[in-house]
């Protein structure tokens, strides 16, 4: 079973999960689309439900069957993957009470980029994809000077640290008197209908000042 599914590209995790590592030209996947605030008013978007997608509509690489992903309307359930096999029916969407929360990630972009000279003030900004349109919970932002993000470090979270609708306010500036490699590390809480907490990871964005 594991070298047919290994030689079609695609990796067996369960009876239940099935992940395509990289996304191929043409793929299609059928995906559940919902509509409203989740928890609050979400329910099954009108009409043909599910639908098939490219996998260039989804915002996840891989793309993982079970999980969902934001989109313009509210969210989506990949279903499973097309290979032309009759359309599911709206009855194997899963109610919308029981779709699991979203899993963000979050990046960070540091202004001024870098490298810099010593004297420069900068401050991070936090970017959240993959997470419900009306996401909320919170951020927090701190400097280290190791790429392990170990010791105390500098905490540059904002007095207002509140995320609004998926929006993540920037961290404290924070002025440059010495030269070396300092690391940016942005911690997102996630909230009911977003998984978290969720980081920047620590050495994914080095900034060197001179």
């Amino acid at each position: 079973m594991m070298v047919v599914l290994a030689a079609l590209g695609l990796i067996a995790l369960s009876a239940a999960v099935l992940v395509r590592p990289v996304h191929a030209a043409g793929d299609k996947w059928f995906v559940c689309k919902y509509v409203g605030t989740p928890g609050v008013d979400e329910r099954l978007q009108a009409g043909g439900n599910p639908i098939s997608v490219n996998s260039n509509a989804i915002n996840e690489n891989p793309v993982v069957v079970g999980t969902t992903f934001a989109d313009n309307q509210g969210r989506s359930y990949v279903l499973a993957l097309d290979t032309g096999q009759p359309e599911p029916s709206v009855e194997e969407c899963p109610p919308p009470g029981s779709v699991p929360p979203n899993t963000p990630t979050v990046a960070t972009i540091i202004v001024p980029t870098g490298p810099v000279a010593i004297g420069t003030i900068a401050h991070d900004t936090a970017q959240i994809s993959g997470a419900t349109a009306t996401a909320g919970g919170t951020i927090s932002y701190t400097l280290f000077d190791n790429d392990a993000c170990t010791g105390d470090g500098v905490d540059l979270t904002p007095t207002v640290n509140a995320v609004l609708n998926h929006i993540a306010p920037d961290s404290k500036t924070f002025t440059f008197t010495g030269a070396g490699t300092f690391y940016f590390y942005a911690v997102y809480s996630g909230d009911p209908n977003n998984t978290g907490p969720v980081n920047s990871g620590c050495a994914a964005e080095p900034y060197t000042v001179n």
